[in-house]
């Protein structure tokens, strides 16, 4: 039987992390161990997000902006069909 895990792409993993930050805020550790990738994808992922104006990070804490609420609106309805 393969055993491979399916990789994620970047747009599955982006729609992943803005859907767990858009609840509440959260911290950047906790949703790292949500999201389930590497530190490095994490952080590269998570600097382009702040970088584009999705999220912003303050005191090692994510918070979603309009922008990124919009985002993950647009994402959802593509993932889906």
């Amino acid at each position: 039987m393969d055993q491979r895990i399916k990789q994620r792409d970047q747009i599955t993993i982006i729609s992943d992390i803005l859907s767990i930050a858009k609840e509440k805020p959260i911290q950047l550790t906790h949703l790292w161990y949500k999201a389930n990738m590497s530190t490095l994808q994490f952080r590269n992922h998570l600097s382009w997000l702040e970088k584009n104006g999705f999220v912003i990070i303050e005191d090692r804490i994510l918070k979603i902006t309009e922008k990124g609420m919009k985002m993950i609106e647009l994402l959802d309805k593509q993932i889906r069909v």
